[in-house]
């Protein structure tokens, strides 16, 4: 699976910053993985779902300054 996401960030080239992830429903193993491969990490629904709040609250603050 992380095959593809990493041929999709080279096929983009130097942009900005693009954060991979694939998203799995939670597992009850008591130490995740995070990392899958280089630059790719895999995350929960509710870990995206919170990274995702974070990002979009950090645009909300910068269109208001």
């Amino acid at each position: 699976m992380a095959g593809p996401l990493q041929s999709l960030r080279r096929a983009m080239g130097k942009h900005d910053a693009v954060h991979a992830a694939i998203i799995h429903p939670k597992v009850a193993s008591p130490a995740p993985i995070r990392t899958v491969a280089p630059q790719v990490e895999a995350l929960d629904v509710q870990e995206f779902l919170d990274a995702l709040a974070v990002k979009t609250a950090r645009q909300r603050k910068r269109r208001e300054a």
